[in-house]
């Protein structure tokens, strides 16, 4: 793909100083920067978008499981408030936990990122 940007092309540019208040002074400019040039740009695109797919599944797995998980938090959180007491949480959570604690540890880690 070849794109012709132009570049140094004169443009007209009029500057206002004051001065004192009430004076102003309005100068024309001409402006040009540098010249014209040519360049050439590829975009290739890969074939294979299975890391894509394979990204976008990942994704909506861990989507799917915080709100599994938080919709079990929150029905046993209702329930104890009714019940006046919190033991299912604390159950639902033991499990629940480690998964958290495991998909943060994964995505959120700086292992390979810099």
């Amino acid at each position: 793909m070849r794109r012709r940007v132009k570049v140094g092309r004169p443009f007209d540019l009029s500057v206002s100083v004051t001065e004192k208040p009430g004076s102003e002074k309005a100068a024309p400019r001409r402006v040009a920067v540098g010249r014209e040039f040519e360049f050439t740009t590829k975009v290739a695109l890969s074939g294979d978008l299975s890391e894509a797919k394979d990204a976008e599944t990942r994704s909506r797995i861990v989507w799917f499981a915080f709100a599994v998980i938080a919709l079990f938090l929150l029905g046993t959180a209702v329930l104890g408030f009714f019940r006046g007491e919190f033991s299912a949480v604390q159950q639902v959570w033991s499990v629940a936990g480690p998964i958290y604690g495991g998909i943060a540890g994964y995505f959120f880690s700086r292992h390979g990122k810099k």
